[in-house]
């Protein structure tokens, strides 16, 4: 049987290829190490319906409040469903989360949850949770392995996908045949100068199906997480929202606690969206480089053990969480769009299925609640692998060939265009935006993609050239779709657009599938066309 081919190695890639493996052979590929993945970075935890208090519906509602009228009632309904079952299922695996003194899983609290339902590992759920599945992955006699692998493009022939070109780990450029591929890549954060991703997050699942023709949703909606950790010249550090959640709380350099103006009801645990634009208001009103949160109250013994990460990591920055309230500034996090799939994860080519990030199944809308990503992916990584294991073994439609590229220059330039790119986006596209500064950046970065293009025909093709062939690419698409929906909604905060609330209490809108087809259709094709 012809192994199915799974882009990524974070949950949602790694979680499918355990559920697919079970009918058929499996070949994961990943850029780098397999354990370098979003997940691994995942502090918070996993949402799920599972206290004596909380309930389906309650879930179902928080979701769709936060989801500012544009998350699918059908889709959200079956994530939060089916999801309980599977979080346990991960328990079954091995996964060791939290429990409470009775013995049973203990429940964090985020924003946006108007119960405590956070299923959490520490401060490390993540890294826990891909330390189970990529263990499982790599004993399992079905799934192959190959790290160091870049993905160029995917290979259509005749409407539906029929295989790969990848880069391998000594530069050779290989067309692999495959009649069935899920794209599970991750996230864009890396198209900005702040965010929360690690350095593999450069859209380019995003930008490798839509390259393919496939359809794309929502982009425009971009999540800053609005407690990155505030310090000049570092990376930067996520402060889990569930710090908020067991009673931390901001306050401005001056000591105001700000989020009574914005939010009255929901305070320091309101939805992202809202939270990262009060910090953001405040800092401009009053002039500061970043708010205060404050944890001392919770004692150190607490702190040590529920956030050991976020504890030693500001230890190393020289901050004692349990003496010293943390500065933080917001920064870019999440997608909530990507590839159009349906409910079993498959996009609109077939033979291609997507999960995660990467995807846009409909959850999220215009803001995602905390911890629902984790949650999103072990749903749709059954659904999609249940749907794949239907789909007959079709033969290859080419011998796998490859060709040398030795003969090519290195690139010695990408950094300079990745810098470019990231302080256009980060100056026009993040937590407010302005339609002229929108038009700005659709010029600059049009320039940009443009020089890239001709950088792919003059040099080499290494993982940085293609990291910024995609980076372009989907700073081309969010410009464009956060020009095509002229409202403030959710994460898409237009200030010169129509007046009104830009919270979750908005009505329902209509999605941005038909918005974007004026620029899906035609894509550019493939990176090296020559190929």
């Amino acid at each position: 049987m012809t192994p199915a081919i799974v882009i990524g190695s974070g949950i949602s890639g790694l979680r499918f290829s355990l559920y697919l493996a079970r009918t058929r052979p499996v070949t994961l590929i990943t850029k780098k190490e397999a354990v370098e993945s979003n997940t691994n970075y995942a502090q918070g935890g996993i949402a799920a319906a599972l206290g004596a208090d909380d309930s389906i519906e309650l879930h179902v509602a928080d979701t769709m409040a936060t989801g500012a009228g544009l998350s699918d009632p059908e889709v959200v309904r079956i994530v939060v469903t089916e999801g309980p079952a599977l979080v346990k299922e991960l328990v079954a695996m091995g996964a060791a989360f939290e429990e409470s003194r009775a013995g049973s899983l203990a429940l964090g609290r985020e924003g946006g949850h108007s119960r405590n339902r956070v299923v959490h590992s520490a401060d490390a759920t993540g890294r826990e949770i891909e330390r189970v599945l990529l263990s499982a992955a790599e004993a399992h006699p079905n799934i192959e392995i190959r790290p160091f692998h870049v993905v160029m493009d995917l290979i259509v022939q005749d409407g539906r996908i029929a295989g790969v070109t990848v880069i391998d780990p000594d530069g050779t450029i290989r067309h692999i045949p495959a009649s069935l591929v899920c794209l599970s890549t991750g996230g864009l954060g890396r198209i900005f100068k702040y965010t929360t991703n690690p350095e593999i997050a450069t859209g380019d699942g995003v930008a490798i199906g839509y390259r393919a023709g496939a359809l794309l949703r929502d982009l425009e909606f971009i999540q800053f997480h609005p407690t990155a950790l505030a310090r000049p010249g570092a990376s930067s550090f996520l402060i889990s929202e569930a710090v908020r959640g067991e009673g931390a709380y901001l306050t401005t350099i001056d000591g105001d606690r700000f989020m009574k103006e914005y939010d009255p009801k929901m305070l320091d645990l309101a939805p992202r969206d809202v939270v990262a634009r009060a910090i953001d208001r405040e800092m401009k009103k009053r002039g500061h480089p970043h708010v205060l949160l404050h944890l001392e109250h919770l004692g150190a013994e607490f702190l040590k053990k529920r956030f050991p990460t976020i504890n030693a990591t500001c230890l190393l920055h020289g901050i004692a969480i349990d003496k010293t309230p943390i500065p933080v500034v917001p920064a870019a996090h999440y997608s909530c769009g990507g590839l159009v799939t349906d409910q079993h994860a498959r996009t609109t080519i077939p033979g291609l299925y997507s999960i995660g990030e990467t995807a846009s199944h409909g959850l999220h809308g215009a803001n995602r609640l905390a911890s629902n990503s984790l949650l999103e992916a072990l749903v749709f990584s059954r659904r999609g692998a249940a749907a794949a294991a239907e789909e007959p073994d079709r033969p290859p439609v080419f011998e796998e060939r490859s060709k040398s590229t030795a003969s090519k220059v290195q690139c010695g330039l990408t950094q300079m265009y990745s810098d470019r790119l990231r302080g256009v986006m980060s100056q026009h596209l993040g937590v407010f935006r302005k339609t002229d500064g929108l038009k700005t950046a659709l010029l600059e970065i049009t320039m940009i993609e443009t020089g890239v293009r001709r950088l792919l025909r003059s040099f080499k093709p290494d993982r940085e050239l293609v990291e910024l062939a995609n980076m372009a690419q989907c700073c081309l698409l969010i410009t464009r779709a956060a020009l095509s929906r002229k409202e403030s909604r959710g994460l898409h905060c237009i200030e010169d657009g129509p007046p009104g609330e830009t919270a979750a209490s908005q009505p329902a809108a209509d999605s941005a599938i038909l918005a974007h087809t004026d620029f899906l259709n035609p894509n550019p094709g493939p990176l090296l066309r020559d190929e």
